[in-house]
């Protein structure tokens, strides 16, 4: 059975006690996770331990019960509250409906009253876990979102961030099929419209593409040249995907794009043109297809008149990356990131025997190194590594990959820098979470008097998120930062406390509690005295050693 967490929240430990002997509390499918002493401490508690159930009174000091609510809600809105109270107030039922809190408990709290309410608390919380896991629904939604999931897809394809591998789990979880024997991609953009903005009519055209496309792959007399495609907003622009079969003339498809261009000029009163990029036979080129389709768009102001630009007609054969089938250069790059050790040294023998297969010419050998050595040195920059251990010293890189005389000498040689990329990337990656925890400590350190400090606050200096940051403060602390916080803040206080005569009230605002009463709270917790009676006692020991 599920046990579900509980945090109690009241400032008299007795109600506190007496709550816990009520109830079974494991035969309900509850455990008690914590109990906190007043909002303000029970707000600390949640953060750590996210609780699915927290039963608080109202009228506690530093912060009441409704006020924990809405804090707690605003980061885990599924928490659930019950409220409990001595006072039986209209208004305070109406603030617990407004708060969305399941019960509203008057105190004295009565046995089968409460045991009734986590009963139906329980079966609350089960019924919801089961509608998560509920497959059919689970189905449902997944193929609600199927349409957004593909265009989102269709977009990285765009990108190139995709392996073969991942491509085709892809296609399957978003149930696409894209086979074919080659890929074209064509970017459809608005130049200009009469009024208004561009992106109002990106709809309309997206329709006006997607008739006369089907209209023309239905009605062609040519089996030979018919197509499928898929239509999708990206950046600003139409992208069509077509999948050709083997023969099919790439010609007869601009002048059925020219076409479309016109009618849709001629149905919006808008200027369109489309740039097609060139034709590849694997998903994995489609970037190269893209870039080829804004490179043809380019050239629109050499041919005003023109709807259609195909880069093949300007540029025969600007991306010829057949070398690059199996393996490519993005592969190595995201294999030095991404992959086990023991995994790259298949990518680079791939990649290298990859190039040995395609007899390239010794122009087209130095285009591959050279677009090489380039990959490699932006993931140097982009993470500021050594150069001289990467390259083992090495001043000229491009001259000493040009002079390997083997397959075998490139495959040690590209190994080596790897390897030695994914070991300082590591090495970097670790140092980075130290430094931003350094950071971190020393920010607190300078600043502990801030009211206003917290993990949100000092993430939004940093520039990381909350969820990244807490991780990596307690893997290299060994406790949170609301605890180092704490720690920081009470070192300072018991320092102030033993060198000046500052009321509690001004030390307490020094170190940045805008509470004295939450101050004593939190310093008798921590020390297991009061500020005055710590004061008191320092004083009776040095007169004494007087």
């Amino acid at each position: 059975m599920r046990m579900y967490s509980v945090l109690l929240v009241d400032d008299e430990e007795e109600v506190y006690e007496a709550i816990i002997k009520k109830l079974d509390w494991k035969e309900l499918g509850f455990e008690v996770a914590g109990y906190a002493r007043n909002g303000q401490e029970a707000l600390e508690m949640a953060e750590e331990l996210k609780p699915d159930v927290v039963m608080t009174d109202i009228k506690m000091p530093y912060m009441d019960g409704f006020e924990l609510a809405r804090r707690v809600k605003e980061m885990y809105k599924n928490t659930r509250f019950i409220i409990f109270s001595g006072f039986d107030e209209l208004e305070y039922a109406k603030e617990t409906i407004k708060i969305k809190a399941e019960e509203y408990i008057l105190k004295p709290i009565n046995s089968s009253e409460l045991r009734e309410v986590f009963e139906r608390l329980k079966k609350n919380l089960d019924d919801e876990m089961a509608e998560k896991s509920n497959l059919e629904k689970l189905r449902e939604r997944y193929l609600k979102s199927l349409p957004a999931m593909q265009v989102q897809f269709l977009g990285t394809l765009m990108e190139g961030n995709l392996s073969e591998t991942q491509i085709e789990e892809y296609l399957d979880n978003c149930q696409l099929n894209l086979s074919a024997d080659n890929y074209a991609v064509s970017i459809i953009r608005i130049d200009s419209v009469p009024t208004g903005n561009k992106m109002l009519y990106l709809a309309p055209l997206k329709g006006i593409v997607e008739e006369f496309l089907t209209e023309e792959f239905i009605n062609t007399d040519y089996t030979e040249n018919k197509w499928k495609f898929r239509c999708f907003q990206y950046v600003g622009n139409l992208v069509v995907l077509s999948m050709f079969e083997n023969g099919m003339s790439i010609s007869r498809y601009t002048d059925t794009l020219d076409r479309m261009c016109r009618n849709a000029e001629r149905f919006l009163n808008i200027s369109v043109t489309a740039g097609i990029g060139p034709v590849c036979n694997r998903l994995s080129q489609m970037e190269i297809s893209y870039q080829g389709a804004l490179e043809a768009l380019s050239y629109k102001v050499m041919f005003n008149d023109t709807n259609v630009i195909s880069i093949t007609d300007l540029e025969p054969d600007p991306y010829d990356t057949e070398y690059l089938n199996d393996v490519s250069i993005e592969d190595v790059i995201r294999g030095i990131k991404l992959l086990p050790e023991e995994e790259i040294n298949g990518i680079v023998d791939e990649f290298v025997e990859n190039i040995r297969q395609a007899k390239l010419s010794v122009a087209k050998y130095r285009v591959v190194i050279m677009e090489l050595i380039t990959e490699l040195m932006k993931l140097v920059n982009a993470y500021k590594l050594d150069m001289s251990v990467i390259f083992a010293g090495d001043k000229d890189i491009y001259a000493r990959a040009m002079e390997l005389e083997s397959s075998e000498s490139m495959k040690e040689w590209l190994y080596n820098v790897c390897i030695a990329m994914k070991n300082s990337i590591r090495k970097e990656r670790t140092d980075s979470a130290k430094l931003i925890v350094e950071r971190a400590m020393q920010y607190v350190k300078e600043n502990y008097g801030d009211i206003e400090l917290s993990v949100d606050v000092l993430c939004g200096i940093l520039n990381v998120s909350a969820a990244y940051f807490s991780t990596i403060f307690k893997k290299q602390t060994g406790q949170s930062f609301v605890n180092y916080l704490t720690q920081v803040r009470m070192e300072h206080a018991v320092e102030l406390l033993n060198t000046t005569d500052d009321k509690t009230y001004v030390i307490a605002e020094k170190v940045g509690y805008l509470e004295p009463n939450y101050f004593s709270y939190v310093f008798r917790k921590h020390f297991g005295i009061s500020p005055s009676k710590y004061r008191t006692s320092k004083v009776g020991n040095n007169e004494e050693q007087g």
